[in-house]
């Protein structure tokens, strides 16, 4: 679910409204689990879709 959110971000005809839709994550749970899942994921987020996927403007990835 996650990586096709992502890839569908990246389609040519999305507006900037979409794509932050697609880009807004949120992790429920405020326990390690939770914690060290929203670390990753903002790990992930920052390191690996910057060089996969250089269209996602860094302003639209949110995580809450």
């Amino acid at each position: 679910m996650l990586q096709d959110c992502i890839e569908t971000a990246t389609f040519a005809n999305q507006t900037p409204e979409e794509m932050k839709r697609l880009l807004h994550m949120v992790v429920v749970g405020g326990g390690p689990t939770g914690i060290e899942f929203a670390a990753e994921l903002q790990d992930f987020f920052k390191e690996d879709l910057e060089k996969w996927f250089p269209g996602i403007p860094q302003n639209g990835l949110m995580l809450t």
